[in-house]
């Protein structure tokens, strides 16, 4: 009641005592207890002890000590229960776990602004995960708000009962006095003292003009603590509005507590004072009973959320398999590959989804097969397109001098053996010019089965060089900077063609040029051989660079032009590599790469 109010903060700092329980034996018999453990009334039913020392009995610790011969004091604590004992390590995991949050947030801000986002995984667990935890918050908040105003309620029917209680027995002294005055205050103070250690409540009792007239606790009045008016809002409602009761919170310092005031009547139903009773709520009952819900709240739910990010964990691991299955499989799609369709037994969105993935393989599989064989058409007929072109040109002539030939021998001319001459050298020239064509052609289509060896690429390049060492008007030279014999894996006839054919289109390209050269060297580079063709023709136009490698690219008045998308094919699949540099002052180099041969 009122005196708490009156202790010194200093004593405050001694608080948190209540839940300590104490005995005091005398001569072996409870003469004095304290709190709300359940003493024995001799202290030989807890069996042996000692002084000085602790023990367990009924769920409670006890300590005992000894303050005189026959005079004992026991002073006691109930044990603590599991979620009791639970409860700091919630809290340490609740703080630590919003820490490690706030940690994420502050560094995940600068990933934010490169682009940096949570998986679909990720982004399920932590939706489920904040589900949980904003559920626990509101849940704990509807709870605690629950529980105080339960609490509330509790007070406020306690006290109720409490005046009416009071009421009754105030109407058994005073039922008979006409009217209350100041003379009787000696005898109402006793009274109110008496009610106030029965009922174990303050009490208050003001007459009809709202003054007091005696009180259970008059030194808070005497020292002017409080008021000796009457509640405005209390004497308002019981005289102007007639009201049997009304409760309603008042304040003292920084504390608040309950009033209730009640008209108190005489035996003739006559208004003769009115009766107050506050009531002091013990704060730290309603702090340890929300703390004690709140521990229990806590450890529950800190319990559930551990299950339920597991439970996430493993949902969002069984929803995303056949996503990340389905990702994978579409990482693997190729175009002219094999792509395997993916099995799924149930009809769900994640069926639905299968089904599209597979109706998408068999629809790149047509599309793959459709596009390889427009490809082929569209190579075989630009090949059969530049056959025809190349054929027809040699037909021309041929048929020409067919024609002036039968002239001749129809108007018996007299140089007709020097024109059947011609006729014939002509002829022969483009029967050549056809077979190499054909030649060219042949051996495009159909590449000779390779047949790899360890083969010196020093030797086969001077063995190249000597087949056109005799060509005028052209210096040849090689140069080699290797220290040991430059061995290759690959097919000797076919790396013999790549080299004439290059120094044949070289020969080419300088033409009727006086002073022409072609060099070949032969470097290491760590695992590989460089070797590079240069001459000093008039280079290769840049509007035909892109074209250089096309089987039906040729810069030359006759011919397919397959030699160097022949030539590329060898070197590719000798596992190497072709391409070359031109400029029309400096002329065209050819650089090829291939791997050193390899004892393993």
């Amino acid at each position: 009641g009122y005196p708490e109010l009156l202790i010194d903060e200093n004593i405050k700092t001694f608080g948190g005592l209540e839940h300590y329980s104490y005995a005091r034996y005398k001569e072996e018999k409870l003469v004095f207890k304290y709190g709300d453990y359940p003493y024995r009334t001799n202290i030989n039913r807890y069996g042996e002890f000692e002084t000085g020392a602790f023990f367990i009995h009924n769920n409670a610790s006890h300590y005992i000590t000894k303050i005189d011969a026959n005079e004992y004091l026991i002073i006691s604590e109930e044990e603590s229960g599991f979620f009791e004992v639970l409860a700091p390590f919630s809290y340490l995991l609740i703080f630590f776990t919003l820490f490690v949050l706030l940690f994420i947030a502050m560094v995940s801000i600068p990933f934010k602004r490169i682009g940096f986002e949570l998986n679909f995984r990720n982004q399920l667990q932590l939706y489920i995960t904040s589900l949980i935890v904003v559920s626990l918050v509101i849940v704990g908040i509807i709870s605690v708000a629950y529980v105080i105003n339960l609490n509330t309620g509790k007070n406020k029917e306690i006290l109720q009962e409490k005046t009416h209680s009071v009421l009754i027995e105030l109407e058994h002294k005073l039922s008979g006095e006409d009217l209350l005055t100041a003379d009787m205050e000696e005898y109402l103070t006793s009274l109110l003292i008496k009610f106030s250690k029965v009922f174990f409540s303050d009490i208050n009792l003001y007459d009809l003009h709202g003054n007091l007239l005696a009180s259970s606790r008059p030194q808070i009045f005497q020292k002017q603590l409080i008021s000796t008016k009457m509640n405005s809002d209390a004497f308002r409602t019981l005289t102007i509005d007639k009201k049997l009761l009304y409760i309603h919170t008042e304040t003292i310092g920084d504390q608040d507590y309950f009033s209730a005031y009640v008209p108190f009547m005489n035996e003739e139903n006559k208004v003769v004072a009115y009766l107050n009773l506050p009531y002091f709520a013990r704060q730290t009952e309603l702090q340890k009973e929300i703390s004690v819900f709140l521990n229990t709240f806590l450890n529950v739910y800190v319990l559930l959320i551990a299950v339920a990010i597991f439970i996430a964990i493993l949902i969002s691991r069984y929803i995303t398999q056949p996503l990340q299955l389905i990702r994978d499989k579409m990482r693997n799609l190729s175009l002219g590959g094999t792509n395997e369709k993916i099995h799924w037994s149930r009809n769900d969105e994640i069926g639905t989804l299968v089904a599209e993935y597979n109706r998408m393989i068999d629809e790149l599989s047509r599309s793959a097969e459709l596009l390889a064989k427009s490809e082929r058409e569209s190579a075989w007929r630009e090949m059969a397109k530049q056959v025809a072109h190349e054929i027809k040109n040699p037909l021309t002539p041929m048929k020409l001098s067919v024609q002036y030939l039968k002239k001749a021998w129809d108007e018996k001319s007299p140089d007709w053996e020097e024109r059947l001459q011609r006729f014939t050298q002509t002829i022969v020239e483009h029967i050549d010019t056809l077979s190499a064509i054909a030649s060219e052609f042949s051996d495009f289509a159909k590449m000779p089965q390779k047949k790899e060896e360890k083969i010196d690429l020093s030797e086969t390049i001077k063995k190249s060089l000597d087949l056109f060492s005799d060509t005028e008007n052209i210096h040849f030279s090689y140069q080699a900077t290797v220290t040991s014999p430059p061995f290759v894996l690959a097919d000797k006839n076919q790396l013999i063609r790549v080299f004439n054919n290059l120094i044949q289109n070289s020969i080419q390209a300088i033409g009727q040029k006086h002073e022409g050269f072609i060099k070949i060297t032969l470097d290491p580079d760590h695992e590989n051989y460089i070797i590079r063709v240069i001459d000093n023709g008039p280079g290769i136009p840049y509007e035909m660079m892109d074209k250089i490698f096309s089987p039906s690219f040729t810069t030359k008045s006759s011919g397919m032009g397959l030699g160097l998308a022949l030539v590329r094919s060898i070197i590719v699949e000798a596992g190497g590599n072709i391409n070359f540099e031109s400029s029309p002052t400096d002329g065209t180099v050819f650089i090829i790469t291939l791997p050193a041969y390899q004892l393993s």
